[in-house]
This record gives C-alpha cells, sequence and structure tokens, in this order.
C-alpha cells in the first residue's frame, strides 16, 4: 500500500514537473515571438517613416527648383518686355527732337522767305522811281514782317506741342516699363515663395 501511494506520488509529482516544464518552455517561446514580433513592427515603422521623410524632402526640393526656374523665367520675360518699353520711349524722345530740328528748319526757311518778299519789295518799288522805306515801300515791308512773325509764332506752337506729346508718350512709355519690371519681380517672388508652401 505504501509502495503503491509513493508510486502515485512519484507519479504526481513527475508529471507535475513536466507540466511546469512545459508550461515555461512555452512561455519563453510566447515572449521570444512577441519580443521578434514587437522588433520588426519598430523596425518597419521606422523604415517608414525614414522613407516618406525622404520622399517629401526630395519633393520639396524639386519644386522649389522648378518654382525658382518659373521664377527667373517670368522675371526675364518681364525685364525683356520694359526694354521694349524703353525702346519705345527712346523712339518718342527721338520723335521730339527731330520735330524740334524741323520746327528750326521751317522757322529759318520763313525768315528766308521774308528775306526774298523785303527785297522784291523794295525792288518793285526803286524801278517804280518810289523812295524804298517810306509810303507805301515800307507799310508793303512792315505787312510781310509782320505775316511772317505770326507764321513762325504759330509753326512753333505747333512745334511744342507736337513735342510735349512726343515726351509725353516716352514718359508713358517709362512708366509702363517701370510697372512692367515691379510687376514681374513680385510675380517672380510670389510665385518663387509660394512653391515650398
Amino acid at each position: 500500500m505504501a509502495m503503491l501511494v509513493s508510486g502515485i506520488g512519484a507519479l504526481l509529482g513527475g508529471g507535475g514537473a513536466a507540466a511546469a516544464g512545459t508550461a515555461a518552455a512555452g512561455a519563453a517561446t510566447a515572449g521570444a515571438a512577441a519580443a521578434t514580433t514587437a522588433a520588426a513592427t519598430t523596425a518597419t515603422a521606422a523604415t517608414a517613416t525614414a522613407g516618406l521623410g525622404t520622399g517629401l524632402s526630395a519633393g520639396t526640393i524639386l519644386k522649389g527648383v522648378a518654382g525658382f526656374a518659373s521664377a527667373v523665367a517670368g522675371l526675364m520675360g518681364a525685364d525683356a518686355q520694359a526694354e521694349q518699353f524703353e525702346m519705345k520711349a527712346e523712339e518718342s524722345e527721338m520723335q521730339a527732337h527731330d520735330e524740334q530740328a524741323k520746327g528750326l528748319q521751317r522757322t529759318t526757311g520763313i525768315k528766308r522767305q521774308l528775306m526774298k518778299a523785303l527785297g522784291e519789295n523794295a525792288v518793285k518799288f526803286a524801278a517804280s522811281g518810289q523812295l524804298v522805306g517810306e509810303g507805301v515801300s515800307e507799310d508793303n515791308a512792315l505787312t510781310l514782317e509782320e505775316r511772317s512773325v505770326q507764321d513762325i509764332t504759330v509753326d512753333r506752337a505747333d512745334t511744342d506741342a507736337r513735342m510735349a506729346m512726343h515726351r509725353a508718350r516716352a514718359a508713358g512709355w517709362r512708366r509702363v516699363a517701370g510697372r512692367t519690371r515691379s510687376a514681374g519681380s513680385m510675380g517672380a517672388l510670389a510665385g518663387f515663395v509660394g512653391s515650398f508652401g
């Protein structure tokens, strides 16, 4: 009877140790598996985060480069257009100077015509036996001079008006050129800054 109880106890004791050993081994295996899974998950997350960060950085750089190139192109286009407006301003200035030169030529021509008319007037009255510079001869000479002065005055007024018009156009073209450059600079700056937004 004692031997039976002892055998049962030994059997029970051995089985309990085996069960305990089996349980411990299972726990260790589960812990190792959990640790491996956690490490793998952390590594995957870190890799994904690193890859995502690299992609955003490269995209931002490429976008910035494209924005800068677009800004430079826009600025160059605005500058070229402004130069065309400045050329038109220079043309208007040249036309104003040309009008001034033509006005002086016309004034000189009127004065020459006056001198010629006065000479013809003197010859005519001298040929008819009348005194030159007196009476009708003098009246005719004064009339010719007054007409010449009036013609010169009118022509100078017209010349000044045309010169003022050309100079006003030149000033207008310069303002347009300045505004074009300013708008181009502001647009380029806005485009460049916006490319990083």
